[in-house]
């Protein structure tokens, strides 16, 4: 895991330009930046008005709707409606923005010219020696920039250069005239001793926005990161689970830069749009023995970053572009790695607290995205060619992994194809990608949430630290809480302090599926220890075709368990006592109703655990569904002994009708 931390801190807001080696251009669209002006109206109500230079240089005026209303004098008593309608008014003003950076970043990018770097120019190797296609060459009309271009210190070009080149790259035509606040950015770059990788990676995300306020919108938006960042932590607990990375990797700069560079306004309507478009990249970690630590300028040599002896980033750059990435993941650039240097060693300790929990919101699917981000898998280690020879079942494949789990994706490309010899090998992989797809996604008909099918996939994998399996399944179990990371934490800690912050849901699934209490210390709890539910002994349940309407929430301050269900106070069990190999094993549950009349049903135990007979309490689902814990209650609280099932269609209606009457109510778990 890795990445740099360029967040420097500046005078102003500082960026990063880089550019194309071409001065100038003719015959050129020419694109002026928009102004704007601020208007300050009553209430401490503070409206802008974009000035927008269209192409052919005529000015329009863009005013908002309703721009008046905050001088209505029926609304100066009702400062909660001032507030939302100046908000209605923000947002629209961001959106006309938007609209208008984005027709003249496509009127620019028609001025670029084609660019191409190879694994020559790049990395000094000819490319009848790099085994993958993709890493060959790379040949676009868009705005690339060359390693030594991006290598060159800023104070080498001085303001004039560093300008003719922004606009060159870019396809635009400033004027440090009509830009003021770009010339004070340009110097602060060279007083920070930014190359112009760096730069350009930090200047190109609001090139086409409005320079009169970007100062002010940078020192906003890195304030707001470090403010999110600090907010998502709670008394040890990840609040906000779904984060956006730390730092992303800019292919078209090849720098790595804070997520707050990337995110700008005049680009990108919320951080989500963002996160669907940045490609997460997976790759299996070679053996210790196969790495080197290199230092490399694309993470502003940050840190050592761990390689595969025969890997180039420089290559996996080309390739990437070539797979159209202009933003990517990884983590051994973007998730700070172990340092030499005390000061930075505490710096990845704190950092990895927030961000190892995280990683999953780079690959997996959020509420609020439309689909997956794409994934670019290295199933033979990072930018490595995927041979026909590989061994795709070894304890270093990428199928073997803990930390892959949670990097699984319906939109998956697999790296590091060559033209020759491995067609096999990558349809084995695909084929292989889709398997363990199928057995961890969300399914129609079942729980739709795939708690035991996580679990059983992350029995399979293998860590270096056992703790980073229980990390690896954070995100997975839609956890509305994280733990935060500690490497040195036991992993029966990391597993309960996981399950304590998991979604009710999942919780609710341990408790009315899972076949036995969990035991710890000698105490019995309600859900499975870790060594249980990773022990290969012990058969998962399966949720297929199961559903469980209920929830199992914990009281944060008195740290209690509680369930909302139906009950039955006192049943016979018998026919259960013997753990026999077969499944399910049949047996019959007696109730005597408020008549004393007695009544039997049968159940089944679709597991081997033994319930020796006699009389217990059980408990249901809310709806008297086909799941109910059997167990005992001792002073006030449910401790739980096995789980049965309904057998027979229409159980459910008869246990309904002998407990009407009586409520359902919350009870506490042991």
């Amino acid at each position: 895991m890795s990445a740099p931390e360029t967040a420097t801190k500046f005078s102003s807001p500082s960026f990063a330009a880089g550019g194309q080696q071409v001065a100038g251009r003719s015959n050129r669209q020419a694109v002026a930046p928009p102004a704007s002006v601020k208007l300050r109206l009553d209430l401490n109500l503070e409206v802008e008005i974009a000035i927008q230079a269209k192409v052919n240089g005529d000015i329009t005026l863009s005013l908002l709707k309703r721009i008046g209303v905050a001088m209505r004098p029926h609304h100066q008593n009702d400062p909660q409606r001032l507030r939302e309608e100046a908000q209605q008014q923000r947002q629209e003003l961001l959106r006309q923005q938007r609209e208008t950076a984005e027709r003249r970043r496509e009127i620019a990018y028609k001025n670029i010219l084609k660019v191409t770097i190879s694994s020559l120019s790049e990395s000094g190797r000819d490319s009848s020696t790099v085994a993958v296609s993709k890493q060959r060459t790379f040949t676009g009309s868009v705005p690339i920039i060359s390693s030594v271009l991006a290598d060159l210190p800023c104070s080498t070009l001085g303001v004039p250069r560093l300008f003719a080149q922004l606009n060159a790259i870019l396809g635009t035509s400033y004027t440090l005239q009509d830009t003021p606040n770009l010339s004070h950015l340009l110097e602060d770059c060279i007083s920070q001793n930014y190359d112009f990788g760096t730069a350009y990676a930090r200047l190109r995300p609001r090139w086409f926005g409005d320079w009169n306020t970007i100062l002010d919108e940078m020192q906003m938006d890195e304030r707001k990161d470090t403010e999110m960042r600090a907010a998502a932590l709670k008394n040890n607990r990840i609040v906000h689970p779904h984060l956006p990375p730390r730092r992303v990797w800019d292919l078209y700069s090849n720098r790595v830069v804070p997520w707050w560079i990337v995110f700008a306004r005049s680009r990108w309507e919320s951080r989500h749009s963002l996160l669907e478009y940045i490609q997460g990249i997976s790759h299996a970690w070679v053996a210790e023995t196969g790495y080197v630590f290199a230092m490399t300028l694309i993470n502003g040599n940050e840190w050592p970053v761990p390689l595969p002896w025969d890997a180039d980033l420089q290559l996996v750059r080309i390739e990437l572009l070539n797979l159209l990435v202009e933003y990517a993941w990884l983590d051994v650039l973007c998730l700070r790695q172990v340092s030499p240097d005390p000061l930075k060693e505490e710096m990845r300790i704190d950092e990895w607290r927030l961000d190892v929990p995280t990683i999953g919101s780079v690959y997996q699917l959020h509420p609020n995205l439309k689909k997956d981000s794409q994934v670019i898998c290295y199933l033979n280690g990072l930018g490595r060619p995927l041979d026909s020879d590989i061994d795709l079942t070894s304890d270093r494949s990428w199928f073997r992994r803990a930390w892959t789990v949670q990097e699984l994706s319906t939109n998956y490309v697999v790296g590091g194809i060559t033209d020759t010899g491995n067609q096999e090998a990558v349809a084995e992989a695909q084929r292989r990608l889709s398997l363990v797809w199928e057995g961890v996604r969300p399914r129609v008909g079942g729980t739709n949430l795939r708690t035991f099918r996580v679990l059983a996939q992350m029995r399979a994998r293998i860590s270096t630290n056992s703790v980073d399996k229980v990390a690896g399944l954070a995100f997975l179990l839609v956890s509305t809480m994280m733990p935060v990371y500690h490497a040195s934490q036991t992993v029966d800690d990391a597993w309960a302090t996981l399950v304590a912050t998991m979604n009710p849901w999942h919780r609710a699934i341990f408790f009315f599926l899972y076949l036995a209490p969990g035991y710890r210390d000698g105490t019995t709890q309600w859900w499975p220890s870790w060594d249980q539910v990773m022990s290969e002994s012990v058969a998962l349940p399966s949720t297929d075709g199961i559903w469980v309407y209920a929830y199992v929430h914990r009281d944060g301050d008195e740290g209690i368990d509680t369930v909302r269900c139906s009950c039955i106070e006192s049943g016979h069990l018998q026919g259960l006592a013997q753990g026999e190999s077969r499944t399910p094993r049949w047996g019959r549950l007696m109730i005597t109703s408020q008549q004393g009349v007695q009544h039997s049903f049968e159940v089944a135990a679709a597991h081997q655990w033994p319930i020796p007979d006699g009389f217990y309490a059980l408990i249901g689902t809310p709806d008297c569904g086909q799941c109910w814990v059997v167990g005992q209650f001792t002073n006030g609280r449910f401790r739980k002994v096995s789980v049965v099932r309904l057998a027979v269609e229409g159980t459910r209606q008869q246990i309904q009708k002998l407990r009407r009457g009586q409520k359902d109510f919350t009870a506490c778990l042991s």
